[in-house]
């Protein structure tokens, strides 16, 4: 995050007395961080030509974002099922179901980076299927299950 503040960097403040934010520019950034806290500091010079911030005045800061969080498709680790040949799959409950229960097919994916108990999934499925979470391990294609929500 450091890295992405240099001297001119633009920045949003909220001051205390301001009645709207404060556009301003970074003017200064520490070398090398305080042993003890490991805090950088961070300087930010603002306009003030009618004298309304005093020094020490506390406000915060909106800090600047390289780029928008991107959400991401995760699954349950649980979810996950791994061929013989190593590729992974989700078991995937077909559209037709008889009397509350409905057969399963794998569908493959490709996985990313885990958090947790989660992993990302690149492709292979999208936000609104449904997927099998538990017992997923025990299935086998076109097995009956019971969908719970």
């Amino acid at each position: 995050m450091l890295s992405s503040f240099h001297n001119g960097t633009r920045v949003t403040l909220t001051l205390r007395n301001a009645h709207k934010p404060v556009s301003s520019a970074v003017s200064a950034v520490s070398s090398a961080a305080d042993p003890q806290s490991r805090v950088f500091n961070v300087e930010i010079t603002i306009d003030n030509p009618r004298g309304e911030f005093k020094p020490g005045t506390i406000g915060s800061l909106v800090l600047p974002s390289a780029s928008a969080p991107v959400p991401q498709l995760t699954v349950p680790l649980a979810a996950l099922v791994r061929s013989a040949s190593g590729d992974f799959s989700v078991f995937v409950p077909a559209a037709e179901s008889v009397g509350g229960k409905v057969r399963v097919h794998t569908v493959p994916v490709t996985i990313g980076a885990s958090r947790g108990n989660d992993v990302e999934v690149l492709s292979g499925i999208n936000a609104k299927q449904l997927i099998v979470i538990a017992g997923a391990q025990t299935l086998h294609e076109n097995d009956v299950v019971r969908v719970v929500e």
